[in-house]
């Protein structure tokens, strides 16, 4: 959740406030360097500037001491004044949204480099569309499955992956005038664009990676479709923090064979969802949009396997894919405090 607000006394007991004053007291920090959950008072996030007050390391993601329970402090910078992700994410959402409302009603469109280019994307006729509206279906989880031992993702759509939903007149409505949503636009606030983030604990199990055990069909498929090597990655997690993983760097260019060489392109293309939506996002101070079906992969100029990250010591498992328009990123990884991969995350670049 959201870390925005500043302590308030008046929403603890008494015994409460003694013990939060004492960790002030103790540690040093100014209360307003303190953010806490929107949602739970008892979570609060101590600003990564300030750990060394308290002696630890700001890569850490908890500082935990039973004197001060109920509370619970978690390093980072939170989202002061609700501008959750800063001047990005969330906030670029609407900033781009009302941009694109106040178009529609400019007469003269002041913004005519942005109107012009809109008008090229627009699968229907610009003058139907009414408003630009947040899409209220987005963030629905989108799980592995598998039919007929392919896996696709499920959920994996337009409608669930954009930002942004445009709105327009229903011209084949004989009844009255109704409003259909027929585009949809994802919002960048960076010239990174993650495509899929998904949950892997169950695909994956921990016991499973321990002992160096297939996991379950799905993750096989995964496995065999990325061209992973399996022990590898099993060492990845096993070996965190006890030895580097040796000859960690696997590169492949001319040597792809045709196999892997499809999966790999397949692989993308299943990230990407179905349905021609439109991104947007920031690049170089200006704003580049683009249809979905604009990114066509064609040619795979080299891969790249990273079996414990650059160094051999993390635990994580990066794929890098150029293509010859993108560069690609897949990871497995924990996304939370632990070692064992709870996520594969897919994103890709521009190039250049």
């Amino acid at each position: 959740m959201p870390y925005s607000t500043k302590y308030n006394n008046s929403v603890y007991s008494t015994e409460e406030n003694i013990i939060f004053n004492n960790f002030i007291k103790t540690s040093s920090i100014e209360k307003d360097d303190l953010l806490f959950d929107d949602c739970n008072i008892y979570a609060i996030k101590i600003n990564r500037n300030k750990c060394s007050i308290l002696g630890i390391n700001g890569n850490n993601v908890r500082f935990y001491n039973k004197t001060y329970k109920p509370f619970k402090f978690l390093i980072g910078n939170g989202s002061p004044n609700k501008m959750y992700r800063g001047l990005n994410g969330f906030l670029y959402e609407k900033i781009i949204c009302d941009e694109f409302n106040k178009l529609l009603k400019s007469t003269n469109h002041v913004n005519k480099s942005l109107h012009i280019e809109f008008n090229k994307l627009f699968t229907t006729n610009p003058h139907n569309i009414q408003l630009f509206s947040k899409n209220l279906n987005k963030n629905n989880k989108r799980p592995v499955c598998i039919k007929d031992t392919n896996i696709y993702l499920k959920n994996n759509t337009a409608r669930t992956i954009a930002d942004i939903v445009i709105l327009s007149h229903d011209t084949h409505n004989s009844a009255g005038v109704l409003f259909i949503a027929d585009d949809y636009v994802s919002c960048k606030s960076t010239k990174l664009v993650t495509f899929a983030n998904i949950g892997i604990r169950n695909i994956f199990p921990e016991k499973y990676i321990q002992g160096n055990i297939n996991p379950s069909e799905i993750g096989m498929n995964i496995i065999e479709m990325l061209g992973i090597d399996y022990s590898m990655f099993c060492k990845i997690f096993n070996n965190f923090k006890k030895t580097k993983i040796e000859n960690n760097i696997i590169y492949l260019s001319t040597n792809i064979n045709k196999l892997l060489y499809n999966n790999l392109l397949k692989f993308i293309e299943l990230c990407k969802g179905t349905g021609n939506y439109i991104i947007t996002h920031a690049m170089d101070s200006r704003h580049i949009m683009y249809r979905i079906s604009d990114i066509k992969d064609t040619l795979i100029e080299s891969c790249e396997y990273q079996y414990g990250g650059k160094d051999g010591k993390s635990k994580r498992l990066n794929i890098i894919i150029i293509t010859d328009k993108m560069k690609y990123t897949i990871n497995f990884r924990n996304k939370n405090s632990g070692i064992y991969p709870t996520h594969f995350m897919c994103d890709f670049v521009y190039k250049n």
